[in-house]
């Protein structure tokens, strides 16, 4: 489990290998600002999905694991970024509430 959070926590902070630019690659240079970043909006909100399938698993477990996605969870809540990012922040979250149970509890108070 410590290797796949890694990896994920990888893709929060946008330094996972596929998030970053290869400018030798002639492919990447055809690809507009928007396409790259629809394509990185995907692949945050399937993260997010798998951090909250890692709550289902974990259940009250995953508490210590939280601890490290979440500043980066809440951090896509910012008016700053888009509605997309916003739901899928919100969309997170819930789903964790939902499968961490009664162990969430320490994170509303």
């Amino acid at each position: 489990a410590k290797d796949i959070s890694d990896h994920l926590l990888e893709i929060f902070e946008k330094k996972a290998l596929c998030q970053t630019a290869d400018y030798d690659d002639e492919d990447d240079l055809e690809q507009d600002e928007d396409e790259l970043a629809e394509l990185d909006s995907l692949l945050i909100g399937a993260t997010a999905d798998c951090v909250a399938e890692f709550a289902e698993v974990f259940g009250d477990a995953f508490e210590t694991i939280l601890d490290a996605f979440l500043p980066h969870i809440t951090g896509y809540m910012k008016p700053s970024f888009a509605v997309s990012e916003r739901a899928m922040a919100v969309g997170c979250l819930a789903e964790i509430t939902k499968n961490m149970g009664p162990g969430i509890t320490k994170y509303a108070e």
